[in-house]
């Protein structure tokens, strides 16, 4: 992963048992087919730490005991892959103090969906990328309002695809689950 763009998103894992899972995706592939980094905020024994995940071919590998809905595309960074995983890796450590910063947050525990927005609030502070609302509860609010738009384009998806909904206008494209 060694281009000079970065696509950015958000993918989300659900169970029935536990809240919606969020986690922080990195390809080279503007529909996060191929080669993709993905990251999340995991609870340890240590406290709140984040893990990072090479996933062939695609995010619906990131977590195999839950059910992959689709990636809600932020935006792209004029930066290698790789670099942007160790920018995010740098600046961006998992930790419960920084929560409040993020509010609105529901019952989704510390360190999924606020350890996304923490890493896309960070990148835009740091002029990496540019994203269309500042505020981390509107940012929040906002990915998490084209979860619909994602179950949505599931219902009319191919068995092998995923739906990649863009964040800013909801338009859906399609990846795909493996080779």
């Amino acid at each position: 992963m060694s281009r000079s763009t970065c696509h950015i998103g958000v993918a989300f894992y659900t169970h029935p048992s536990f809240p919606t899972q969020w986690a922080l995706v990195l390809s080279e592939s503007p529909v996060f087919d191929g080669p993709v980094w993905c990251s999340t905020a995991v609870e340890t024994v240590n406290g709140w730490g984040a893990s990072w995940t090479p996933c062939d071919w695609s995010p619906a590998r990131f977590n195999p005991m839950a059910l992959f809905s689709g990636v809600v595309y932020v935006t792209q960074a004029a930066m290698p892959t790789n670099h942007m995983q160790a920018l995010i890796s740098r600046s961006n450590v998992a930790s419960e103090l920084d929560r409040f910063r993020v509010q609105g947050t529901g019952d989704v525990p510390f360190g999924t969906d606020t350890y996304v927005v923490l890493a896309l609030l960070r990148l835009c502070e740091g002029r990496h990328i540019r994203l269309p609302k500042l505020n981390p509860s509107d940012l929040s609010n906002f990915i998490r309002g084209r979860v619909p738009d994602l179950q949505r384009a599931q219902r009319s998806q191919g068995s092998n695809a995923y739906p990649v909904v863009s964040l800013e206008n909801g338009n859906v494209s399609f990846g795909r689950l493996g080779r």
